[in-house]
């Protein structure tokens, strides 16, 4: 019995050494390991034969030796031969093609060819490359007539085609929308599909948009910015209920979103309670907001410069409690701002309330002027503002002592000395002051704006000798001390 066990237990090890040479050899470890595929070797010396290389980044790419170590080139860990990666990204292939054979390279499942200086038409033999997951061939000036190339590639997740002319690729929405995988695509100057994500930003896209939108039911980013696009807004829009992150800057959109309450506020707005990101700036749409409109969302960001908006100011942002980056600029605002506005500001990093007709004093609050410690901006300008505003800026010094922004209040109505409160801004970036009624003399500590680049105090009542300090406002490369009553010489 115990001599059969012996036998059993033998076997057992024989059996398990066995099965761990040969996980030895699956792995690539150890003398098992046999380098690139010879074909896969002569496609990208074929490759290296039909590119322009004036930097010499693939001097590594000769004679017979293992392509897997090869600049860019990254092979399989588990057959250590199958090329599955390759990265050209920011060679310089002086507006070449990119090369047919690109497409023989059938294992690659990543390709990178982003700034790559390729020029001309995409190669449909990428459509070859039938396991691909990540494909990049932004930034180069590629062009699309016709996107049903991609179409077999069932296994890709990323695609990225920012800053390509895609105006004539009629079937890019119908092509992306069947890729099984895709979960981020780029294609900014178009749409931005993270199918996740679609990001088509200035791919002089034209056209409308459609009711084909309501398509991408996971669509999470929606990026059209930078395009030509016309037309009203699709009611299909208010169907993509994943939606966290609309983007429509500056493309040629026009008409009006209809009244934000009952049924037909559901047409662009009920079902988009995750948004969090929107932005239609630079468009010709009117947003007629009933006043007691809830929006189903909470926005951390909101861009709406040149839509229009007013009269009144929008009471609807009384509901967003995550706003920390608000554009209104230019939107035919002509009212006060409320008090629960104020109430808020301090959350804010980045307020732009410009070119409105917005009047009244600012309110003598608590906080201190709300701007943050990285590249905050606080823009009031254009407007009819009116009484003092240092009663802000001369509150909080701890809170303000890290300021790294904008704070631009010119073309208004405001008034009074300037306080010698500067000390609390040293990382202020531009201040802007101009073309309003400020007084008095303008203090020593000024000087304490080692960062500020821009400077302007135009057109105010601004009397006396500029103090020598300004001397240690050393970035200054923007001064105008215009049509003011200042005496002696700018120091030197």
């Amino acid at each position: 019995m115990k001599s059969t066990m012996s036998v059993f237990v033998a076997l057992f090890f024989l059996e398990l050494f066995t099965l761990a040479n040969m996980v030895n050899l699956s792995f690539c470890t150890g003398n098992s390991y046999v380098g690139c595929i010879d074909s896969e070797r002569e496609a990208l010396i074929k490759l290296k034969q039909d590119l322009i290389d004036p930097s010499n980044r693939l001097a590594s790419w000769v004679g017979d030796g293992d392509c897997c170590k090869w600049a860019g080139v990254i092979c399989s860990d588990l057959t250590c031969h199958h090329l599955i990666h390759l990265d050209l990204s920011g060679n310089n292939f002086q507006g070449i093609q990119i090369p047919k054979c690109l497409g023989s390279l059938k294992n690659l499942r990543y390709l990178n060819l982003t700034a790559a200086r390729f020029a001309g038409k995409i190669p449909h033999q990428l459509g070859n490359l039938s396991n691909l997951q990540y494909l990049d061939l932004s930034d180069i000036k590629l062009h699309v007539d016709k996107f049903s190339w991609p179409s077999g590639l069932s296994l890709l997740e990323h695609l990225d085609l920012s800053r390509m002319n895609l105006g004539k690729a009629s079937d890019l929405l119908p092509v992306t929308n069947s890729l099984p995988s895709l979960k981020t695509s780029h294609m900014s100057n178009w749409v931005k599909i993270y199918h996740k994500v679609t990001g088509l930003g200035g791919c002089h896209i034209s056209g409308h948009l459609t009711n084909q939108l309501g398509q991408f039911k996971c669509l999470h980013t929606l990026e059209l910015r930078d395009n030509s696009l016309s037309g009203p807004l699709p009611p299909a829009l208010g169907e993509l209920s994943s939606m966290t992150n609309l983007d429509l800057f500056s493309n040629t959109l026009n008409g009006a979103i209809p009244m934000l309450n009952g049924t037909i506020s559901e047409i662009h707005f009920v079902n988009l309670t995750k948004l969090t990101s929107f932005s239609i700036s630079e468009n010709s749409l009117i947003l007629q907001v009933n006043p007691n409109w809830v929006p189903p969302f909470q926005l951390d960001t909101l861009h709406l410069r040149s839509c229009h908006l007013g009269p009144h100011f929008p009471s609807w942002l009384h509901s967003q409690k995550h706003l920390s980056v608000l554009d209104i600029s230019n939107t035919r605002i002509s009212d006060t701002i409320p008090r629960w506005f104020w109430n808020s500001i301090s959350l804010y990093e980045s307020l732009n309330l410009s070119s409105n007709q917005i009047y009244g004093e600012i309110p003598n609050f608590d906080h201190p002027l709300p701007l943050v410690p990285s590249h905050g901006v606080l823009d009031l300008s254009n407007n009819a503002w009116s009484g003092s505003i240092f009663h802000l800026i001369c509150k909080g010094e701890n809170e303000l002592a890290n300021i790294d922004g904008y704070l631009k209040l010119s073309k208004n109505y405001f008034s009074g000395d300037i306080r010698d409160c500067w000390v609390n801004w040293p990382n202020l970036v531009v201040l802007n002051l101009g073309n309003n009624f400020f007084s008095g003399s303008l203090p020593i500590s000024i000087g304490n704006l080692s960062c500020l680049q821009l400077l302007n105090l135009r057109n105010n009542r601004i009397v006396g000798i500029i103090p020598v300090s300004i001397q240690n406002c050393s970035n200054l490369n923007g001064l105008d001390m215009g049509e003011n009553e200042f005496v002696g010489d700018i120091p030197a």
